[in-house]
């Protein structure tokens, strides 16, 4: 379902707006990374005076000169691509598909679907605390964090969750929830802090202005969760009020 997410591969089509050479062109076509074809896409070689816009298929054809070459592709809300080629003798010039991504309209973190991106819904993070009489081997505090699992976001089957943080990215961490919400708990001692949270292990993608995660997840409930460690290692919430942006994974 996201494997267009991975890379950006070098190939264009689009409407020719500088013509000559008896179709000796560069041809190709572009799409987003939900297989969508892309109408006006700017093409262009660099340090040159060619260029072309791709049509509502998303195809183009442009003009060139022999030699080292290095195409450009951009789109407004859209990352850009770039190819490079060295082509010797002026001939037609079939290039594959170029993927740009689409950047997301708004902050926040969503799940790449086949046709577009879900919101993760924001939820509060509730906490609760308890402190103990001291003990040289004992707890000195625990806090419990939870969320409120009955409005969730919902989606059939497993999935791969792709995160678009308007965050600190690197503290972002996705972690699975138990069935009664509980995300997770830190212990205070008197030798340091201890952590109880299921942080999940995810390829992580730095793009244009967002990042990309990605995970291989089983049916359950997961958050987005901004997360940090203490000097002692272990991992903590961020903040007094800390949101999570999560999704509950349905059977399919």
């Amino acid at each position: 379902m996201t494997n267009s997410l991975q890379t950006l591969v070098a190939g264009l089509t689009g409407l020719l707006l500088i013509t000559g050479c008896g179709g000796k062109n560069i041809e190709g076509s572009v799409r987003d990374n939900f297989g969508n074809p892309l109408a006006e896409v700017t093409v262009a070689i660099n340090n040159s005076a060619f260029s072309a816009i791709t049509n509502h298929n998303g195809v183009y054809k442009i003009d060139y000169v022999p030699g080292d070459i290095s195409l450009t592709y951009s789109k407004e809300g859209f990352t850009d691509a770039a190819a490079t080629l060295n082509i010797s003798q002026k001939a037609k010039y079939p290039m594959k598909d170029v993927v740009l991504i689409k950047i997301p309209q708004k902050g926040g973190i969503f799940l790449v679907g086949e046709d577009d991106y879900i919101a993760l819904a924001k939820v509060a993070v509730k906490t609760k605390t308890e402190e103990y009489r001291f003990s040289w081997n004992g707890p000195l505090k625990r806090t419990w964090y939870s969320i409120d699992t009955s409005n969730l976001t919902e989606i059939a089957g497993t999935a791969r969750i792709a995160a678009f943080a308007d965050a600190v990215p690197s503290r972002l961490r996705l972690q699975q929830v138990d069935s009664e919400g509980q995300v997770g708990e830190a212990v205070a001692y008197y030798m340091g802090p201890k952590d109880v949270f299921n942080i999940i292990e995810e390829e992580v993608f730095q793009m244009e202005g967002f990042t990309i995660r990605r995970a291989p997840l089983d049916p359950g409930i997961y958050c987005f969760l901004t997360v940090g460690t203490t000097l002692m290692g272990a991992a903590v919430l961020m903040g007094d009020e800390t949101e999570a942006y999560c999704i509950h994974l349905l059977e399919g």
